[in-house]
């Protein structure tokens, strides 16, 4: 994996911590991390041959979905809100974080039953032309009132075109899906500063970052600090929420909360993934 990929992995864990701590300040920007995640998630697993295993996802997925019915049955008196339909019993579960992973869990399986062939150089530009046209006409589609998670299916879809377009380019080398990919960025810029679109804040912060799967080349070892941290990262966004709870029921809010729940979610993980035998590990944290 390239190093400042596994930067920005923790970085964008930062912004969802962030998100999810209620600050209203830079919220959009924030969420931005959600984009990187989408975008790189897909394009790794386009660019490994379709050989990730997703059982590596709903396992713990599973497993957190458990813990969070538990949690949230001891301290609420119950698992779902009483209006939750099944739909979002299921795929949004006890805790409606948890909905990142049976979407890119669908989009896995439902990839898989395409030749690579249609990941060609047309598929990549009409991706990204139809991730502009998502993102220039959010205002007239904004899914913000269906049932969740169908809400942030929708918001995330255009995340998903970018990172076939990404795809499609490094395997390509078109210069007409390059060209689009920096129009993307130009016109996600301009909706910024004269639609003061929230929408295009989010995808414009989350899309920076991105620029790093055209020309880096830096790899970075697995044995490395940097990469062992970085690989904590999918455990924290299982345990982040949780660890919320726990250091607001002990009174800590603001900046200390944020930061406490980021460090220590980390530091938690972390040493629970050197600790643990290797499939106790995997079994949890994927």
């Amino acid at each position: 994996m390239k190093a400042e990929i596994e930067f920005f992995r923790v970085l964008s864990m930062f912004g969802i911590i962030y998100f999810h701590s209620g600050y209203q300040y830079f919220k959009f920007v924030a969420y931005g991390g959600l984009v990187f995640f989408t975008v790189t998630a897909v394009f790794f697993y386009l660019q490994s041959g379709k050989k990730v295993n997703i059982n590596r996802y709903i396992i713990p997925w599973s497993f957190w979905f458990i813990f969070y019915a538990v949690f949230s049955y001891l301290v609420n008196g119950y698992v779902f809100h009483n209006e939750t339909n099944i739909f979002t019993m299921v795929f949004a579960s006890p805790s409606l974080h948890l909905w990142f992973v049976p979407f890119i869990s669908i989009l896995f399986l439902f990839f898989g039953f395409f030749p690579y062939i249609i990941f060609n150089k047309l598929i990549g530009l009409f991706s990204c032309w139809f991730s502009i046209f998502l993102i220039v006409t959010y205002s007239q589609w904004d899914t913000s009132e269906l049932t969740l998670p169908l809400a942030q299916y929708f918001h995330i879809i255009p995340a998903v075109l970018i990172a076939i377009s990404f795809y499609s380019y490094t395997s390509n080398n078109d210069k007409y899906i390059m060209v689009s990919l920096f129009l993307l960025y130009g016109i996600v810029f301009l909706l910024i500063i004269f639609n003061n679109s929230n929408y295009a804040i989010t995808y414009f912060f989350g899309l920076l970052p991105c620029l790093y799967l055209l020309k880096s080349k830096f790899i970075i070892s697995k044995d490395s600090f940097l990469f062992k941290v970085s690989s904590s990262t999918f455990g924290v966004y299982f345990v982040h929420i949780f660890m919320f709870s726990f250091f607001r029921y002990f009174g800590l809010e603001g900046i200390f909360l944020l930061l406490s729940v980021f460090v220590c979610s980390y530091i938690g993980v972390f040493f629970s993934r050197w600790i643990l035998p290797h499939k106790v590990a995997t079994f949890l944290f994927g």
